[in-house]
């Protein structure tokens, strides 16, 4: 039996969570945050209505709200796992091969939506494929107490729902973190950077949050095997609220505190005027001649915002000449 308490503290976080991705879509001009911020968004709509409509535990309700609830609450969650993978991906290559990132990033873009919504989905829908078209029966419904996975029994439904099959990306995505953080960004440089509280600044955490989400759905893949393979044994899934449970409700969250700044909010209100020339007079003439860092600086500011000139970035020296 769950608690009132933890029910209205998750309901909590799925809100807050809710108005955290609307505000990193309406704020945050980069593209593929805005779509991650979308993506993640569906889980919390999802949730907030199972909560208020029929409880956390979903006693009473409908077979065809359990598999709505089950689609949409693994396919954001798997999208969102890829869509992170992608961005750790985006900023490796741009630091790595700026010029190729320059050239295809924004063509591709449309490409890695396109395969993210139709990857993600199609292995949900996979795993539906018993309660959609070979329908429970009411017995089978009855000694089960998991609605919100669609009933879920088999090891196959729950491997099919969990993050292996984001497991290659998930391990290339640790793998350009670790280059990232040990290879290409002196650590001195990165301590500096952090400190400026710069855009550049706000992608090192950017790029530590979607590293620790990555590990998080490890710890997601490996719950779901032993709950996979205990179901194979006759040992009932039940409607549980825990830790894993807060963290990945408090996703929208996190996104919005690390995607948009107090000055992003302040210039979207207009309470501050959009300046086109945030760095210093003293960078600018020091580098005026310098046709190859204007280059990697418009390359590498192109991250931070889709429709930005080099002027909206102020980046480590140290980077930009050895890439």
């Amino acid at each position: 039996m769950i608690s009132k308490t933890k029910e209205i503290i998750a309901f909590i976080e799925h809100i807050l969570s809710l108005i955290g991705t609307i505000v990193t879509i309406y704020i945050n001009k980069n593209s593929n945050i805005q779509f991650l911020a979308f993506m993640n968004m569906w889980q919390h709509i999802i949730k907030i209505i199972r909560i208020m409509i029929y409880g956390f535990e979903l006693l009473n309700a409908p077979v065809w709200f359990c598999n709505l609830h089950a689609f949409f609450n693994y396919f954001s969650n798997n999208a969102v796992i890829l869509i992170v993978c992608f961005l750790i991906f985006n900023l490796y290559t741009s630091i790595k091969y700026p010029l190729y990132f320059s050239k295809y990033h924004k063509s591709i873009r449309p490409y890695i939506y396109s395969f993210t919504i139709v990857y993600s989905g199609g292995f949900v829908l996979a795993s539906l494929y018993e309660p959609l078209f070979h329908k429970y029966n009411y017995l089978q419904i009855a000694e089960r107490n998991n609605c919100s996975s669609a009933y879920r029994y088999r090891l196959y439904q729950y491997l099919l729902d969990s993050p292996l099959n984001n497991l290659l990306f998930i391990i290339l995505a640790i793998y350009c973190t670790i280059v990232i953080i040990y290879r290409i960004i002196p650590r001195s440089s990165m301590r500096r950077n952090i400190s400026r509280k710069n855009i550049y600044s706000n992608w090192i955490m950017i790029l530590w949050i979607c590293f620790a989400l990555t590990i998080l759905s490890l710890f997601n893949l490996v719950n779901d095997i032993k709950n996979g393979i205990k179901a194979e044994k006759g040992i009932k899934e039940a409607e549980s609220l825990g830790i894993t449970y807060y963290m990945t409700a408090s996703i929208g969250i996190i996104i919005m505190f690390t995607t948009v700044s107090p000055k992003q909010m302040k210039q979207k209100l207009g309470i501050i005027e959009v300046s086109n020339h945030s760095y210093s007079e003293s960078l600018i003439s020091s580098h005026r001649n310098s046709d190859s860092y204007s280059r990697k600086i418009n390359i590498l500011s192109s991250i931070s915002n889709d429709n930005s000139s080099c002027d909206n970035l102020l980046i480590n020296d140290e980077l930009l000449s050895k890439y």
